[in-house]
């Protein structure tokens, strides 16, 4: 996929979670559980095509980060801080089908997620990961 693809993805993510945050997390699970996952994704996604780690056709699924084994499958490549992104992948992962498909979550739960979200993208950005588009 083209970065400006991903971007567009990641910063209508990002508008869908600012929204949330103002409506109230605690009614906005979904929402929550949701973009954070599909944003955390493309996040990743963008940094082994600016590396040359993979093909610029190769696309990552959510799916696979919740499963370890299919992680190390998938990226068996190095880059650095791998352990922690792909920790907080996981989890977010985890959380994701949690808040999407399952019952009403404890407000301490979604802001675990909103932690864990930033963090990667903290992580990421220090890598070298912008959402700008030149």
């Amino acid at each position: 996929m083209l970065k400006e693809n991903h971007l567009r993805i990641i910063r209508e993510g990002l508008s869908a979670i600012q929204w949330a945050i103002d409506q109230g997390i605690e009614d906005k699970q979904t929402t929550i559980g949701f973009n954070t996952s599909v944003i955390a994704v493309n996040l990743l996604e963008i940094y082994p095509h600016q590396k040359n780690l993979i093909k610029v056709d190769y696309s990552l699924k959510h799916e696979w980060f919740s499963a370890r084994n299919k992680i190390r499958e998938k990226l068996n490549f190095d880059f650095e801080h791998k352990q922690r992104i792909l920790e907080l992948m996981f989890a977010l992962e985890e959380r994701r089908n949690i808040l999407c498909y399952g019952k009403k979550q404890k407000i301490e739960t979604i802001n675990l997620t909103l932690e864990k979200f930033y963090e990667l993208q903290h992580l990421l950005k220090e890598q070298g990961v912008n959402l700008e588009t030149h």
